[in-house]
């Protein structure tokens, strides 16, 4: 009798542990330490995660874009200031009105401004020029009376279409 009663303990014995095994497993599957909660706290970590991690490329997005467009604001605004269009022949004309510069410099200023821009003075050549040759030319001529007669034939030299528009005039 004692095999049979080994037989029915170890059958007993094998039930029992199953039983305590499977009562673990639901215990770890559902309880506060067990495997689903874990699951469930590292999605939670997860999102937390990557909620933080997209507020912080939205804000360096946002801080970026800023920073572009008042940079390019700026960038604008100086480039429209840079760019004025200033006409070097008025300037020499109001520096004329003013006795600033005298005739014959008047007319050799506007001499240059056609063959050699780079002998302008400074402060009359702007980084854009704008001017036509027509508009020299009509102010050479206006100025041509006032002019010392070999600054007319220095001029004269250098711009020869100069000289044959006086002869028609």
């Amino acid at each position: 009798m004692k095999k049979n009663h080994l037989v029915r303990s170890e059958k007993n014995y094998w039930r029992k542990k199953d039983a305590v095994v499977g009562e673990m497993v639901s215990k770890l599957a559902s309880g506060v330490n067990g495997v689903a909660h874990w699951k469930k706290k590292k999605a939670l970590k997860r999102k937390v995660t990557i909620f933080f991690i997209t507020l912080g490329i939205l804000a360096y997005v946002a801080v970026a874009a800023i920073f572009i467009l008042r940079h390019r604001k700026e960038t604008l605004l100086s480039y429209q200031k840079g760019i004025q269009y200033i006409n070097p022949v008025a300037m020499l004309k109001e520096e004329l009105n003013k006795n600033a510069i005298s005739a014959d410099e008047y007319a050799k200023y506007l001499s240059y401004l056609l063959l050699h821009f780079n002998r302008v003075p400074e402060r009359f050549r702007p980084d854009v020029p704008y001017f036509s040759a027509d508009d020299v030319y009509s102010e050479l001529r206006a100025a041509w009376p006032k002019i010392d007669s070999t600054t007319q034939d220095s001029i004269a030299k250098e711009l020869p279409a100069m000289a044959v528009r006086q002869t028609v005039l």
